[in-house]
């Protein structure tokens, strides 16, 4: 048995460029059959009142949050607090002494010809290395259902090549895009703490076989 998350999700509460309402979205996930959706707002955290108020749906609350960083977006799971670094090493840093994990949000969107060209050889790699050996660094985003084919098979290779694991969310802004790009867990988390704690086990102690995650395709 599998239990299928979307990982990025955007609502109203907490994003401006959203168009969806918590009701909205919780009604679409359950209708898709998630068991679970990761809400990341830009640069705010759901509250435990408000992860309170929309629970009981039968689909359960990851309160994340989305981090823009020199290097890109970041996911971030299982805090307490928004994290307040803007570069990639002291944001990876900063997560993991807040004791949650940081994913790697859309790596190549509309910069897929420049990536396909300094991959290997870019700043960004040797570091991104780094901070993954340190088991600062726990997922990529290898399926956004904003991003094209390229760009989603570019942070696969990533992923791939990292070791880390790649992990499917539909960065929803309407309730439409809700659950189109999801992954599969072999357990389901509790809250963001234990999703954070999930992904953290598989990137620093290889973490059981049933912790697994594999992205996959949606509707």
């Amino acid at each position: 048995m599998t239990f299928q998350l979307d990982l990025h999700v955007h609502t109203r509460l907490g994003s401006l460029d959203s168009t969806m309402d918590p009701e909205q979205m919780l009604r679409t996930a359950a209708a898709r059959g998630l068991a679970g959706v990761g809400v990341t707002e830009h640069y705010r955290l759901w509250s435990a009142a408000e992860v309170e108020r929309y629970s009981g749906s039968g689909v359960t609350i990851l309160a994340g949050i989305e981090v823009t960083a020199a290097e890109g977006h970041f996911l971030v799971f299982g805090v307490d607090q928004a994290p307040r670094s803007r570069s990639l090493a002291s944001l990876a840093a900063e997560v993991y002494d807040l004791g949650g994990a940081l994913v790697l949000a859309h790596p190549f969107r509309g910069q897929l010809d420049h990536w396909r060209r300094h991959l290997l050889d870019a700043a960004f790699h040797p570091l991104l290395l780094d901070l993954v050996d340190r088991g600062q660094v726990h997922g990529i985003e290898a399926w956004n259902n904003g991003c094209t084919d390229a760009e989603n098979d570019l942070a696969m290779d990533l992923a791939m090549a990292t070791g880390l694991p790649a992990l499917g969310g539909s960065d929803a802004h309407v309730a439409s895009d809700v659950g189109r790009q999801r992954t599969r867990f072999r357990v389901m988390p509790r809250d963001s703490r234990e999703l954070a704690m999930l992904l953290r086990a598989r990137v620093q102690e290889g973490g059981p076989a049933q912790w697994a995650s594999t992205a996959a395709g949606g509707i």
